[in-house]
C-alpha cells in the first residue's frame, strides 16, 4: 500500500489537474472577468486537506502554495472558533477566528513528513487604543502524550508599536512526527482583558508546490455581484408576463412606497401588478393605490370593503391575473431589480415548471440586508418541517386555481399550506439560486419570529397534518420551540435488523439490545467497518427488511424507542435511507449529513453544537441529503447492490451516495440522536487520503448545498461579500 507521502503527491496532481482542466475550458471567460475587474483580489481553489482529515468535513482554500486549515477544536477544553468571515486589520481583509485569550484551538494532524503552518495574527483595529498590554500567540505542535515537541510565539502591541497596527505573519516547523495535535494559543496578562480582541486569519498549512489557478466558479460569482450595473444594460426579457399578487391592509406608507418602488423599478417590463386592498382605513393608502393604478395600465387594483384576511385578499388579486404565472408580494417587502427577469428567463428556458422558488434575505430600514436564506433545491422534508420556499414564490396559475388556491383556515401559513398542496399535484418544482426577494423584519413580521405571529405556527402545523393524511403519510406533527418548525414523527410499523461495529464493546451492545423491540434484532459484526462485513451479517435477512447499520460505536441519546422508530419509520414512508446525527459527550456532530460542494465529499455541521439554541435548521428539522453516514436506517437490498464497492470509514456514505445521486430520497433527522464512545469518536474522527480517494465523486453541483454557500466551511455559511444578489 502506498505510503502518505505517495498518496498525498497522487491527491494534488489528481485534483490540480482537474482544476486547471476546468480553467482551461473557461479562460477566456475568467480573463474578460479580470480585466473587467482589475482591482479585485480573486479567491483561490478549494481542496481537500492532503494530509490525513479531521472529518471529511475539512475542506480547505489553496491560496499560492499554501491549503488552508479548517477549524474544528478536538479537545474539550478547547474553544470553538467564532469565523469572522471577512475581518479588515490595517486596511487589509483575512478569513479570520477570533482567538479572545485566554484561547486554545486545536486540530488532529497526522504528519507524514515535515510541514509548515502559517497565518497571520492581529488585534482588531478598535481596540488598538483600549488594550495596553502585549498579547501573545503560541503556536506548538504536542505529541501524542501532550509534550511540545515544536513551538513558535508571536508577541504585539499595537498600543505602544505602530508597526504591530497590521497583521502579523507567522510561521511554525512541524516535524514528522505522526499522530500529533496542533495548537495556537493565546495569551494576555491577568486583570487585562478586556478589548483583548485578538483574531488569527487565514491559517493554513504549506505544502510546497506551485499557485492554483484562480476558481472560475468564484469568478463567475464576483462577477454577478461586481457587474450588477452591466447586466441591467441588457435585461433578460422573459417570453411571458408574470402576476404579480399583492394583498394590502394599512402598511406603514414608507414601506408600502418602498415595495412599489421596488416593482417599477423592475428591469424587465413584463409583469402585471395586481392587488387587493382588504378594507385599509387609512385614507392616505387607499389614496396611493387608486393613485398608483390610475398611472400604470399594467397595475390592475380590487377594494374591499372590509378586511377578509390575507388568503381571501391574495385569491381576489389572483382573479384579476391574466399572466399565466404568479408571484406572491407582501405589501412591505421588496423585490429585487432584476427578480422578474431572472424568473421569467427561467421559465422561458424550460416551460414545464409548475413551481419556482428563489433564494431571499431579511431588510430592515431602508437599505440594511442580513440573513441571507440560501436554500437548498427541492426538498420535500425540508417543506413538511419549514416553509423554505417562500420569498420569492412563484406558480403556474391554472394550477393555483385546480387546488383551490389560498385558504383562508390558514391565514398567517397560508403560503405553506398551498405549496404542499401543489407538490401533491406536480413534482416539476424548480430552484433559482439568487437573493431575488428582501423580507421585511419589523415589529409585525414574521420575519422577526414567534412573537410575532404565534398563530400562523400552529396553523403551519394543522396544514402538514392535512398534507400527511392526504397523502397517506403515516405518523404525527409537533411544533418545535423555533418559531415555524416542525416535527413529522413517522409512524413505525415493522422489525429492524441493527448491525454493530466489531469495535463495540459489551456496554454498548447492551444499550442497544435494551432499545429495540422483541421482534428486532441486534447483530455484531465480525469485521469492518465496510460492505463486506455488513453483507456477511445480513445473512438469511430479506431484501425489503429494513436494516440500521451503526457505523462507530455509539448508543441512543434520550429515548431510544424514539430514535430507532424514527429512522425506520421514515424508510417504511418511502425514503431509501434516513440518517440520525451522531454527536460526542460535548454534543458535537461527528456525523449525519453529508454534501458534495464541488463533487468532493465534506459532512455538514461537524464540530457544531447541537445544543446551541440558535443552530441552524440542519441541526433542527429533517432536510434531504444526496448522502448520510453515522447511523443510517436503510433496506438490506442497498447493502447488497454490487455496484458500491467503497470500504473503510467512508462505506456507509458511498451506499447512500449512491442511493442519492440516482434520484432516490435520503434524509437526515436530528430527532434521532446518537452520542459516541470515545472509540467512536475518534473512528468517526478520521478519514485517510486512500480512502477518500476510493469515494466516487458525487454530482458537479450537489441539490442540497447552495452554490453560494462556502465550499470549504461546514457550517453552511456565506461570504457576507459576496453572496448572489447582494446590493
Amino acid at each position: 500500500m502506498a505510503d502518505p507521502a505517495s498518496q498525498e503527491a497522487e491527491l494534488i496532481s489528481a485534483l490540480t489537474a482537474e482544476a486547471n482542466a476546468r480553467d482551461a475550458v473557461r479562460a477566456a471567460d475568467a480573463a474578460a472577468a479580470a480585466t473587467a475587474h482589475s482591482g479585485w483580489s480573486w479567491r483561490r481553489r478549494r481542496i481537500l486537506l492532503p494530509l490525513y482529515l479531521k472529518q471529511e468535513s475539512w475542506r480547505t482554500a489553496a491560496r499560492g502554495r499554501t491549503i488552508g486549515l479548517g477549524a474544528l477544536p478536538t479537545s474539550p477544553r478547547a474553544q470553538r472558533p467564532t469565523w469572522r468571515h471577512e475581518q479588515v486589520v490595517g486596511g487589509v481583509e483575512r478569513l479570520a477566528i477570533s482567538v479572545d485569550p485566554p484561547t486554545s484551538l486545536r486540530w488532529s494532524l497526522e504528519l507524514a513528513r515535515p510541514v509548515a503552518v502559517c497565518g497571520w495574527f492581529a488585534l482588531r483595529s478598535e481596540a488598538w487604543e483600549a488594550f495596553r498590554d502585549p498579547l501573545e500567540l503560541a503556536v506548538r505542535a504536542l505529541d501524542e502524550q501532550g509534550a511540545t515537541v515544536a513551538e513558535t510565539v508571536v508577541r504585539i502591541q499595537p498600543a505602544t508599536r505602530p508597526l504591530d497596527r497590521r497583521w502579523i505573519p507567522w510561521r511554525a516547523e512541524l516535524p514528522a512526527v505522526g499522530a500529533c495535535t496542533l495548537e495556537l494559543a493565546t495569551y494576555a496578562p491577568l486583570g487585562s482583558m478586556d478589548y483583548a480582541w485578538a483574531v488569527v486569519g487565514d491559517v493554513r498549512i504549506d505544502l510546497g508546490g506551485s499557485p492554483l489557478a484562480a476558481s472560475s466558479r468564484m469568478v463567475a460569482r464576483s462577477r454577478a455581484w461586481l457587474g450588477s450595473a452591466r447586466r441591467r444594460s441588457r435585461p433578460l426579457t422573459p417570453t411571458s408576463p408574470i402576476a404579480i399578487l399583492m394583498p394590502v391592509h394599512d402598511p406603514p406608507l414608507a414601506l408600502l412606497e418602498a415595495t412599489i418602488a421596488s416593482v417599477l423599478g423592475q428591469t424587465s417590463s413584463a409583469w402585471e401588478l395586481c392587488v387587493a386592498d382588504d378594507g385599509s382605513r387609512n385614507p392616505v393608502v387607499r389614496a396611493r393605490l387608486q393613485e398608483l393604478a390610475a398611472s400604470d395600465p399594467r397595475v390592475r387594483l380590487v377594494r374591499h370593503d372590509e378586511a377578509g384576511g390575507i388568503s381571501a385578499a391574495t385569491n381576489a388579486a389572483c382573479a384579476l391575473a391574466s399572466a399565466p404565472y404568479v408571484a406572491t408580494l407582501d405589501h412591505d417587502d421588496l423585490l429585487h431589480p432584476e427578480a422578474i427577469a431572472s424568473v421569467g428567463a427561467a421559465l422561458a428556458a424550460d416551460d414545464t415548471i409548475d413551481v419556482l422558488y428563489t433564494d431571499n434575505d431579511l431588510v430592515a430600514g431602508e437599505r440594511l440586508r442580513f440573513s441571507a436564506a440560501l436554500k437548498p433545491d427541492w426538498s420535500p422534508d425540508l417543506l413538511r418541517a419549514v416553509m423554505y420556499t417562500l420569498h420569492l414564490g412563484v406558480y403556474r396559475r391554472s394550477l393555483v386555481e385546480e387546488a383551490g388556491g389560498w385558504r383562508s383556515a390558514f391565514d398567517g401559513a397560508q403560503d405553506h399550506d398551498l405549496v404542499l398542496r401543489l407538490s401533491e399535484r406536480t413534482q416539476r418544482i424548480a430552484h433559482l439560486p439568487k437573493v431575488l426577494a428582501h423580507w421585511r423584519a419589523h415589529g409585525g413580521s414574521a420575519a422577526l419570529g414567534e412573537l410575532a405571529k404565534p398563530l400562523a405556527y400552529d396553523r403551519g402545523r394543522a396544514a402538514v397534518a392535512e398534507h400527511l393524511e392526504r397523502t397517506g403519510l403515516a405518523g404525527s406533527v409537533e411544533r418545535l420551540e423555533w418559531a415555524g418548525r416542525y416535527h413529522v414523527r413517522p409512524e413505525r410499523t415493522r422489525p429492524v435488523t441493527v448491525l454493530l461495529p466489531v469495535a463495540a464493546d459489551a456496554s454498548v451492545v447492551e444499550a442497544w439490545s435494551s432499545s429495540v423491540r422483541d421482534d428486532d434484532q441486534v447483530r455484531v459484526v465480525g469485521a469492518g467497518p465496510g460492505l463486506a462485513a455488513w453483507r456477511d451479517a445480513l445473512d438469511g435477512v430479506p431484501d425489503d427488511a429494513v436494516v440500521l447499520i451503526v457505523e462507530a460505536p455509539c448508543v441512543p441519546s434520550g429515548d431510544a424507542a424514539a430514535a430507532l422508530d424514527e429512522l425506520v419509520g421514515h424508510v417504511e414512508a418511502g425514503a431509501a435511507a434516513a440518517g440520525g446525527l451522531v454527536v460526542d459527550d460535548d454534543a458535537r456532530v461527528l456525523a449525519g449529513p453529508v454534501a458534495f460542494p464541488e463533487g468532493l465529499p465534506m459532512g455538514v455541521q461537524v464540530g457544531a453544537d447541537a445544543d446551541d439554541p440558535s443552530r441552524h435548521p440542519s441541526l433542527t428539522v429533517a432536510s434531504n441529503r444526496l448522502a448520510v453516514r453515522g447511523v443510517v436506517a436503510l433496506r438490506a437490498q442497498s447493502v447488497r447492490d454490487r455496484s458500491v464497492r467503497q470500504a473503510g470509514s467512508l462505506a456507509l456514505a458511498a451506499v447512500t451516495l449512491a442511493l442519492g445521486a440516482a434520484g432516490a430520497r435520503v434524509l437526515c433527522s436530528p430527532h434521532a440522536r446518537f452520542t459516541a464512545t470515545d472509540a467512536g469518536t475518534q473512528m468517526l474522527g478520521r478519514t485517510s487520503i486512500s480512502e477518500l480517494l476510493a469515494l466516487d465523486r458525487g454530482p458537479a453541483s450537489d441539490p442540497y448545498w447552495n452554490p453560494h454557500l462556502r465550499p470549504d466551511l461546514s457550517d453552511e455559511s456565506y461570504d457576507e461579500l459576496t453572496y448572489e444578489g447582494r446590493a
